[in-house]
């Protein structure tokens, strides 16, 4: 590539598409894309990027099969090549793409020409014969817009329209008042409700602020709303925003770590089984896992504060890993069965320890024992047993 077509290519070389406003002009049936269509916005852009090349920038060689491998709609291979051919089919009838040939099968070599790529200037509206054209805009959509509508092509729709009513550079901008009929217009939804949750997700997912318009009192008393304004989210935004949420997350983490340690030392004040001290059972750290010897112990305590503090950390081991809960238990019953013998055990000895015997059981105990042979050769036992 020599010098002049290399700084040809660096003029047209623009880091976003130009996304055509025609595409929302529902009363055109030959330009507007109905609400079954919403991926042909996804498949233009895609299609623009891939025209933007230094050999032959505007256009570029391709086949259905190709483009439904790189990037599938569905996942049917058959359904998903079915439904590019209608998508392109979609664009081209209504002249936003140029394809050669005509006619074609999924892996005949296609060129396909995105006219409006080319032509990045942003057009002003225009008089035509007296009448004004509202449709004949372009917008300007960069590969991080693209990717923050995470491939939704209602969402990508709706953005492209909100950054479109943005007028960027005007004296209105970001001004204008939405009202729930636009939308329903040029998103070609019937509902309400839907428009409503759609742009809810959309807020909660950092892709457009919807900023609720004001209520007021019209001159007949009756109470309105004035309408709301849609303002995309730059990616700069969208990174801090992310940030900050990710921050909350570990400081309620951080939060909710330190109150269960101040708990914990506040419950283990009130622990009166000194045995408790010696195990992990008030430990409110969850990376310290509990042992068979534990559980013995919370079996045999008296203490009603242990109880509770440990029966609420089981019973979220029991919801949370169910296997786990069963085998530490089953642990637990086992040494407290050895807990109870060696205690029945204890019991006994001091049971034989304490036993008191009298002075003649004594003397008798002590009292030597003779054996007298008897003439037949026996032992008489006579003095014993009487």
């Amino acid at each position: 590539m020599g010098k002049k077509d290399s700084e040809e290519y660096t003029e047209k070389n623009v880091p976003w598409v130009a996304m055509p406003v025609q595409m929302f002009d529902f009363q055109n049936p030959s330009l507007f894309i109905s609400k079954e269509d919403d991926y042909a916005f996804n498949l233009y852009f895609k299609l623009a990027k891939l025209t933007q090349n230094p050999w032959n920038y505007g256009k570029i060689v391709t086949s259905v099969a190709l483009l439904s491998d790189q990037m599938p709609i569905v996942a049917d291979k058959t359904k998903n090549r079915a439904e590019y051919k209608r998508l392109l089919t979609v664009l081209s009838d209504r002249g936003y793409i140029k394809i050669a040939p005509s006619d074609y099968k999924n892996d005949t070599p296609l060129t396909i020409e995105v006219p409006n790529a080319v032509n990045t200037i942003q057009n002003e509206e225009k008089d035509d014969e007296g009448k004004k054209i509202k449709f004949n805009r372009f917008v300007q959509v960069e590969q991080k817009d693209y990717e923050a509508c995470q491939g939704n092509a209602r969402y990508f729709r709706a953005w492209i329209y909100a950054e479109h009513r943005m007028f960027r550079g005007k004296k209105n901008e970001g001004g204008w008042i939405f009202y729930n009929k636009e939308w329903q217009n040029v998103m070609d939804i019937q509902s309400k409700t839907t428009i409503v949750e759609l742009f809810k997700e959309m807020q909660s997912l950092n892709i457009i602020d919807k900023i609720q318009g004001k209520t007021y009192t019209d001159k007949n008393g009756n109470v309105k709303n004035e309408g709301s304004r849609y303002i995309p989210v730059s990616k700069g935004i969208r990174d801090v925003r992310q940030e900050q949420s990710e921050g909350k997350k570990k400081g309620e983490k951080l939060a909710e770590s330190q109150n269960r340690v101040v708990d914990a030392l506040a419950t283990t004040m009130d622990v009166t089984d000194d045995r408790v001290h010696k195990t992990n059972l008030m430990n409110p750290d969850k990376k310290v896992k509990l042992t068979g010897k534990d559980i013995a112990i919370y079996l045999d305590t008296d203490c009603e504060v242990t109880k509770a503090y440990v029966k609420k950390r089981l019973d979220g081991l029991e919801k949370a890993h169910p296997e786990a809960y069963k085998s530490l238990m089953a642990a637990g019953h086992k040494e407290y069965d050895k807990l109870k013998q060696e205690r029945a055990g204890k019991k006994w000895v001091e049971e034989r320890n304490n036993i008191k015997v009298s002075k003649e059981e004594i003397d008798f105990q002590n009292t030597e024992v003779v054996y007298k042979k008897k003439s037949n050769g026996g032992v008489d036992l006579s003095s014993i047993l009487d």
